[in-house]
């Protein structure tokens, strides 16, 4: 403030200073007028000069609250961000405690409580998925299994358990309870992986608000008690020795990348009509009573070796992608007698491409029982990771390296 007054009156009295002067040097009948003219003048000098450090120190007073108005709003965002998180960590921490109970219905609030954190808060999602993928890995036996089909039935605790010399866990206290709890895991999943948008819809409509896009599934080893998977969209699965206990119903799903199903037991059924495949399927040594793959699309890489079926595999108006990327220098690999028609078949406005359709050939071999690859395959090259030994028809292929 000082310094602006001491500005305006310096630039008052220069500027009168020197029209004084040069009112001196005028006509002597009217230096008094030029003297008041220059008195004028200067004090219009000193005035704005006065007005522009005036508009200039209320433009840095502006400038100044500006900034600190967003110092306060970037201080107050931080700090809700900062709240938001302690209050998701807390919910989280809670939420796994609460499946660590022996209690199923305290288990069964945890895997809610886990439910609502995800679809709340996106970001999270997929590490809520990863905990329930990981709950359902956990060693369990089916109550069938244990001989037991009721909660009645179930001996409750006894003190020697409770002391910690008996084994605990959640599934070692009530095995029908823990079924209920598994049971409400798996339809969490597919509740909000469940997208019933075809290829085309995604495109013009948006998702319905509860299906988790972009998700990861790490089930390996994991027994699943009842798996409908029907309309699911993932990105990618890993069901490496999975046990899939009553079965497992994949119709119309999509995996939108890569999944394996290695050493996968299906004890009723594998279920994948109109399945669509991504990228990469890897089913060997795996069993079930009954696989229907009818009207299913490969879109990639494809190993079915070492596969056992009660029932012949059904591959009826299966298609193949037949320009599929084979950059890995991966081919495919059919169940015997099983190949895929060179001939261009028409498929919907979804489903672009050039596409073949796999047929049955007349031959020796037992279309539901897939003990290793035979001359109905397509031969693998022997400079890629599949490795080969023995004769033509006895050849034998070992499974790729997951990655």
């Amino acid at each position: 403030m000082l310094v602006g007054v001491v500005a305006v009156a310096a630039a008052t009295w220069a500027a009168t200073g020197w029209l004084l002067a040069e009112a001196d040097q005028g006509i002597l009948d009217k230096r008094a007028e030029l003297r008041m003219a220059a008195i004028r003048t200067g004090l219009a000098v000193g005035a704005g000069t006065g007005a522009a450090l005036g508009l200039l120190l209320a433009a840095r007073r502006q400038w100044l609250s500006e900034r600190a108005q967003a110092h306060h709003e970037e201080v107050a965002v931080t700090a809700e961000f900062d709240a938001t998180e302690r209050r998701i960590t807390d919910l989280y921490t809670k939420a796994i405690d609460q499946l660590g109970s022996e209690r199923a219905p305290i288990r069964l609030g945890g895997l809610y409580a886990l439910e609502r954190l995800a679809q709340n808060h996106p970001g999270h999602r997929q590490t809520v998925v990863d905990v329930l993928c990981a709950y359902l890995r956990m060693p369990y036996v089916p109550p069938e299994a244990g001989g037991r089909t009721s909660v009645e039935e179930t001996p409750l605790v006894d003190a020697e358990a409770s002391s910690g010399s008996a084994t605990q866990g959640p599934d070692a206290l009530h095995p029908v309870e823990e079924f209920q709890v598994r049971l409400t895991a798996e339809r969490i999943l597919t509740t909000h992986l469940r997208d019933f948008r075809d290829a085309d819809a995604r495109e013009k409509s948006s998702a319905d608000p509860r299906f988790w896009e972009g998700m990861f599934l790490d089930l390996r080893d994991a027994t699943l008690v009842s798996w409908d998977w029907t309309s699911c969209r993932i990105d990618t699965a890993n069901f490496t020795g999975a046990r899939f206990t009553d079965g497992a119903n994949f119709a119309h799903a999509t995996f939108d990348r890569d999944v394996w199903f290695n050493q996968v037991q299906f004890d009723k059924y594998g279920h994948f009509y109109r399945v669509r495949f991504g990228r990469r399927v890897l089913f060997t040594q795996a069993h079930s009573r009954r696989l229907n793959f009818k009207e299913a699309r490969f879109c990639g890489m494809t190993w079915l070796s070492e596969v056992s079926s009660d029932e012949p595999i059904e591959l009826e108006d299966a298609r193949a992608l037949l320009d599929f990327n084979t950059g890995w220098g991966f081919e495919r690999q059919w169940p015997p007698g099983w190949t895929v028609s060179n001939e261009n078949v028409d498929l919907d406005s979804s489903q672009s491409g050039c596409w073949g359709l796999l047929v049955f050939q007349d031959v020796s071999s037992d279309p539901g029982e897939i003990s290793g690859p035979s001359d109905a395959f397509h031969r693998c090259d022997p400079a890629t990771n599949y490795m080969s030994s023995g004769s033509t028809t006895g050849t034998t292929y070992s499974a790729p390296r997951e990655v």
